[in-house]
């Protein structure tokens, strides 16, 4: 009975975990791979070509390592500005 008014909705308390958070597949509330034996990074969220871009899309790199900003859970604020680095 009070499993079945569980509530699955999607609690996010710190802001900088947030846009991840949103993006990972989830099951039941909780966070879950899209395929059994695969990463939750794959090739499809791998980094765009820079040819590819249209005018609304920014593509950001970690300028320490280049890491494309889709291939890593978070960027953070750097010298540069914010999220010029990766965690």
């Amino acid at each position: 009975e009070k499993r079945k008014e569980r509530c699955f909705d999607k609690k996010i308390r710190y802001t900088v975990r947030k846009e991840v958070a949103q993006r990972m597949h989830r099951k039941n509330g909780q966070f879950a791979s899209l395929k059994e034996g695969s990463s939750s990074w794959d090739s499809a969220q791998s980094c765009p070509q820079d040819s590819n871009l249209s005018a609304e899309i920014v593509l950001r790199r970690c300028q320490h390592c280049g890491v494309c900003e889709n291939a890593t859970p978070a960027m953070r604020r750097g010298p540069a500005g914010p999220r010029t680095l990766c965690n």
